[in-house]
Protein backbone atom coordinates (compact mmCIF):
# COMPACT_ATOMS: atom_id res chain seq x y z
CA UNK A 1 0.00 0.00 0.00
CA UNK A 2 1.48 3.44 -1.20
CA UNK A 3 1.47 6.12 1.97
CA UNK A 4 -0.12 9.42 1.41
CA UNK A 5 2.09 12.23 0.83
CA UNK A 6 1.63 14.41 3.52
CA UNK A 7 1.81 18.60 2.76
CA UNK A 8 4.39 18.73 5.22
CA UNK A 9 6.63 16.72 4.21
CA UNK A 10 7.92 19.47 1.71
CA UNK A 11 8.01 22.09 4.26
CA UNK A 12 11.52 23.43 5.36
CA UNK A 13 11.87 22.69 8.99
CA UNK A 14 13.02 26.52 8.82
CA UNK A 15 9.01 27.71 8.39
CA UNK A 16 7.42 25.45 10.58
CA UNK A 17 9.91 26.73 13.73
CA UNK A 18 9.35 30.29 12.45
CA UNK A 19 5.42 29.50 12.25
CA UNK A 20 5.47 27.94 15.73
CA UNK A 21 7.84 30.93 17.59
CA UNK A 22 4.87 33.36 16.04
CA UNK A 23 2.36 31.09 17.31
CA UNK A 24 3.97 30.85 20.49
CA UNK A 25 4.88 34.48 20.88
CA UNK A 26 0.96 35.38 20.19
CA UNK A 27 -0.13 33.56 23.10
CA UNK A 28 2.04 34.76 25.84
CA UNK A 29 1.18 38.24 24.16
CA UNK A 30 -2.62 36.89 24.59
CA UNK A 31 -1.73 35.91 28.18
CA UNK A 32 0.16 39.46 29.28
CA UNK A 33 -3.35 40.88 28.01
CA UNK A 34 -5.61 38.74 29.85
CA UNK A 35 -3.59 38.83 32.80
CA UNK A 36 -5.35 39.78 36.19
CA UNK A 37 -2.96 39.77 38.47
CA UNK A 38 0.81 41.12 39.13
CA UNK A 39 1.81 37.74 39.31
CA UNK A 40 0.17 36.81 36.13
CA UNK A 41 1.92 40.02 34.10
CA UNK A 42 5.15 39.43 35.56
CA UNK A 43 5.38 35.65 34.61
CA UNK A 44 3.38 36.65 31.19
CA UNK A 45 5.83 39.14 30.30
CA UNK A 46 9.19 36.92 31.25
CA UNK A 47 7.89 34.48 28.69
CA UNK A 48 7.02 37.64 26.29
CA UNK A 49 10.51 38.71 26.47
CA UNK A 50 11.90 35.11 25.86
CA UNK A 51 10.25 35.29 22.03
CA UNK A 52 11.39 38.74 21.20
CA UNK A 53 12.79 39.32 17.56
CA UNK A 54 15.13 42.65 18.82
CA UNK A 55 17.23 42.77 21.52
CA UNK A 56 16.18 46.19 22.23
CA UNK A 57 12.73 44.74 22.39
CA UNK A 58 13.29 41.59 24.68
CA UNK A 59 15.01 44.28 26.92
CA UNK A 60 11.67 46.37 27.32
CA UNK A 61 9.81 43.20 28.13
CA UNK A 62 12.14 42.08 30.89
CA UNK A 63 12.33 45.52 32.17
CA UNK A 64 8.49 45.44 32.92
CA UNK A 65 8.70 41.85 34.24
CA UNK A 66 11.75 43.38 36.68
CA UNK A 67 9.06 46.01 37.62
CA UNK A 68 6.44 43.31 38.86
CA UNK A 69 9.22 41.15 40.61
CA UNK A 70 10.39 44.29 42.32
CA UNK A 71 6.92 44.62 43.64
CA UNK A 72 6.54 41.04 45.36
CA UNK A 73 8.87 42.59 48.17
CA UNK A 74 10.73 39.39 50.01
CA UNK A 75 9.03 36.62 48.03
CA UNK A 76 9.73 37.58 44.48
CA UNK A 77 13.91 38.24 45.08
CA UNK A 78 14.64 34.43 43.87
CA UNK A 79 13.09 35.92 40.68
CA UNK A 80 15.71 39.32 40.93
CA UNK A 81 19.15 36.84 39.51
CA UNK A 82 17.64 35.77 36.55
CA UNK A 83 15.68 38.94 35.43
CA UNK A 84 19.11 40.87 36.28
CA UNK A 85 20.76 38.35 34.27
CA UNK A 86 18.47 38.58 31.34
CA UNK A 87 18.40 42.53 31.43
CA UNK A 88 22.61 42.40 31.63
CA UNK A 89 23.16 39.92 28.55
CA UNK A 90 20.53 42.52 26.74
CA UNK A 91 22.56 45.86 27.67
CA UNK A 92 25.77 43.71 26.63
CA UNK A 93 24.71 42.55 22.74
CA UNK A 94 23.78 46.74 22.68
CA UNK A 95 27.12 47.00 23.14
CA UNK A 96 26.33 49.28 26.69
CA UNK A 97 28.98 47.45 28.85
CA UNK A 98 28.70 50.03 31.61
CA UNK A 99 24.92 49.30 31.98
CA UNK A 100 25.95 45.15 31.59
CA UNK A 101 28.53 45.11 34.18
CA UNK A 102 25.85 46.54 36.84
CA UNK A 103 23.04 44.48 36.35
CA UNK A 104 25.55 42.14 35.93
CA UNK A 105 26.42 43.13 39.38
CA UNK A 106 23.24 43.22 40.62
CA UNK A 107 22.12 39.77 39.81
CA UNK A 108 24.93 38.80 41.88
CA UNK A 109 23.87 40.70 45.01
CA UNK A 110 20.46 38.79 44.59
CA UNK A 111 22.71 35.36 44.07
CA UNK A 112 22.15 34.13 47.68
CA UNK A 113 18.26 33.78 46.95
CA UNK A 114 18.74 31.05 44.73
CA UNK A 115 18.63 27.42 45.59
CA UNK A 116 21.90 25.32 45.81
CA UNK A 117 20.42 22.93 42.89
CA UNK A 118 21.33 22.88 39.12
CA UNK A 119 18.58 26.29 38.08
CA UNK A 120 20.41 28.00 40.61
CA UNK A 121 23.80 27.16 39.67
CA UNK A 122 23.26 27.49 36.19
CA UNK A 123 22.02 31.06 36.96
CA UNK A 124 25.16 31.90 39.38
CA UNK A 125 27.71 30.42 36.50
CA UNK A 126 25.56 32.69 34.08
CA UNK A 127 26.51 35.99 36.06
CA UNK A 128 29.77 35.21 36.14
CA UNK A 129 30.85 34.65 33.09
CA UNK A 130 28.70 37.47 31.68
CA UNK A 131 30.03 39.74 34.63
CA UNK A 132 34.12 38.74 33.29
CA UNK A 133 32.70 38.78 29.69
CA UNK A 134 31.64 42.21 30.15
CA UNK A 135 34.48 43.50 31.92
CA UNK A 136 36.79 42.23 29.39
CA UNK A 137 34.91 43.97 26.97
CA UNK A 138 34.75 47.24 28.39
CA UNK A 139 38.69 47.07 29.48
CA UNK A 140 39.04 46.22 25.30
CA UNK A 141 36.53 49.47 24.12
CA UNK A 142 38.52 51.64 27.10
CA UNK A 143 42.03 50.16 25.53
CA UNK A 144 40.99 50.70 21.95
CA UNK A 145 39.98 54.45 22.90
CA UNK A 146 42.87 55.21 24.41
CA UNK A 147 44.99 53.91 21.53
CA UNK A 148 43.18 56.14 18.99
CA UNK A 149 43.82 59.13 20.82
CA UNK A 150 47.32 58.34 21.07
CA UNK A 151 47.66 57.69 17.44
CA UNK A 152 45.41 60.82 16.24
CA UNK A 153 47.43 63.06 18.74
CA UNK A 154 50.90 62.28 17.15
CA UNK A 155 49.75 62.75 13.44
CA UNK A 156 48.00 66.07 12.70
CA UNK A 157 47.69 65.43 9.12
CA UNK A 158 45.25 62.07 10.48
CA UNK A 159 43.06 63.40 12.74
CA UNK A 160 39.27 62.20 12.03
CA UNK A 161 37.34 65.60 11.08
CA UNK A 162 35.43 65.11 14.91
CA UNK A 163 38.74 65.59 16.14
CA UNK A 164 40.36 68.45 14.45
CA UNK A 165 41.95 71.67 16.86
CA UNK A 166 41.46 69.12 19.89
CA UNK A 167 45.19 67.97 19.84
CA UNK A 168 46.00 68.82 23.15
CA UNK A 169 42.22 67.44 24.66
CA UNK A 170 42.58 65.42 27.22
CA UNK A 171 40.34 62.08 27.13
CA UNK A 172 38.49 60.89 30.36
CA UNK A 173 38.07 57.58 29.14
CA UNK A 174 42.13 57.08 29.34
CA UNK A 175 44.26 55.61 32.09
CA UNK A 176 46.73 58.17 33.54
CA UNK A 177 49.31 56.34 32.34
CA UNK A 178 48.20 56.81 28.49
CA UNK A 179 47.67 60.15 28.72
CA UNK A 180 50.16 62.25 27.06
CA UNK A 181 50.86 65.72 28.72
CA UNK A 182 51.87 68.18 26.01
Amino acid sequence: MIQPIRWFAFVPKAWTWKAKAIRTRRLFLQAWNEAATDFEKFTAAHYVARHQSTVAAKLEWDQKALGFALQFGDEGRAFLPSLYLNIAKCHEDLQQMGEAIQHYELAQSFASYLGDEGYGNMIRSGIQNGLNRARKLARFDDDYSCNLQHIYSNETSRKPPSQTNTRNRKWRSCPRSAQKDD
